[in-house]
């Protein structure tokens, strides 16, 4: 008999919306769309990649989903309650089972703070433990991510990048949470590092049952430790599938375009590089239509004027297209 799937985070049309500093004298608000009503549910276990380019929104999800920054409209569920709708106190209880894993590990760690302190400050902050037993975990966490014992007493800059992320890693699991969002963490590191650190947030997750946010603009990363996939554009849903069944069976045009962009050494002829409209500038927005047509290869009248819905084509396997 399988395992009953645990939603553990849930999604509904959650919108980021930044105001836009006008220089007309318009009286008519105008806002950046970051996050533009994405209804999403991530399963207890599972790692849930989300790819797009620099600016597409992901970040931003990340940091909504845990409240770094406040959201304009829709509502998040962890473990099926609101946690709008819970108050300062009761957000903090809520708060340790949820952490972040930041892109540049130098700016995530304070540099006159030695590394053991870093590693115990949650749990000084959550009061977790006796004094001597945080000192014990401190040792446990280093030793965790691979470190030696006696890097308590260093400083960050004394250490390489592979290592200072793994000091990050260490802390964010120091409360034994159980949501991690990874907010693009290789992407600042060697190409040999990376996959130590990929390998060290897979053994975590298997240790300690954790689950995954991944957000990342490297489609090798995501198609390696990922379940899930989902692909944004300018703030918006574009795709959402099983990591297999989006790398060898992409729909929505612009996961084609990101897929055939890939670098590979043994290049499959048969596999065409997706070229975009030559007027893939044109990056006007509009209240009706599809926000990818201005680029879309595939673009017609109705795209320009309706909005598409949100189709599952196969099981699991969802698109925001009409030519699909």
């Amino acid at each position: 008999m399988e395992k009953e799937e645990k939603v553990l985070v849930s999604l509904r049309n959650v919108k980021k919306y930044y105001p836009v500093k006008k220089k007309t004298l318009s009286f008519e608000k105008e806002y950046v769309k970051a996050v533009n009503g994405v209804t999403l549910d991530i399963i207890e276990g599972e790692t849930m990649g989300v790819v797009g380019e620099s600016g597409c929104g992901k970040s931003t999800l990340g940091r909504t989903i845990i409240q770094l920054e406040e959201i304009t409209d829709g509502a998040v569920f962890f473990n099926g309650e609101n946690i709008h709708e819970k108050s300062n106190a009761e957000f903090k209880k809520l708060r340790k089972d949820m952490q972040m894993i930041f892109q540049d590990p130098f700016s995530s760690l304070n540099p006159r703070q030695k590394i053991g302190n870093a590693l115990r400050e949650p749990m000084d902050i959550y009061h977790q433990y006796s004094k001597k037993e945080r000192q014990e975990k401190v040792i446990e966490l280093l030793k965790e991510v691979g470190l030696k014992e006696e890097y308590a007493n260093r400083y960050s800059h004394e250490f390489s990048g592979g290592q200072r992320q793994r000091v990050v890693i260490g802390r964010a699991i120091a409360l034994n949470p159980k949501f991690i969002v990874c907010d693009e963490p290789v992407s600042a590191l060697d190409v040999s590092i990376q996959a130590q650190i990929i390998q060290l947030l897979q053994d975590l997750q298997e240790k300690h049952n954790l689950t995954y946010m991944f957000i990342s603009h490297d489609l090798g990363v995501v198609r390696y430790i990922c379940d899930r996939v989902l692909v944004m554009y300018r703030g918006n849903m574009a795709e959402l599938a099983p990591v297999k069944q989006l790398y060898e069976n992409p729909k929505h045009p612009y996961t084609k375009i990101l897929l055939s962009a890939i670098p590979r050494v043994n290049l499959d002829k048969r596999r065409q590089k997706v070229v975009e409209k030559e007027n893939s500038l044109d990056l006007s927005t509009s209240s009706n239509g599809c926000v990818f047509a201005p680029r879309c290869p595939l673009v017609t009248s109705k795209c320009k004027e309706v909005e598409p819905e949100w189709r599952e084509l196969e099981p699991g396997h969802f698109v925001a297209c009409h030519e699909v």
